[in-house]
């Protein structure tokens, strides 16, 4: 978790574990980043398209995942 994306344009992976900032979220708080925050990074538009029971589940089993610390791998800066 946490590494940098391959191609051009680099953006850092957001680590989805419990062991990233997702650990201070619950689920309506991730509901309401997917109902209503544009960023480049995140394809939250994408997820507004699912059902809530959906947005729910994907929600349930990122918090159900081992948290990670995040890292980048060497070399990628």
């Amino acid at each position: 978790s946490g590494q940098l994306t391959p191609g051009p344009k680099k953006y850092l992976a957001g680590n989805l574990t419990p062991g990233g900032p997702l650990k201070e979220w619950d689920e309506e708080i991730f509901l309401q980043m997917v109902d209503g925050r544009e960023h480049e990074e995140m394809p939250w538009g994408m997820l507004r398209s699912m059902h809530e029971d959906e947005q729910r589940a994907l929600w349930r089993f990122l918090a159900a995942q081992p948290a990670r610390a995040s890292t980048v791998a060497a070399g990628s800066s």
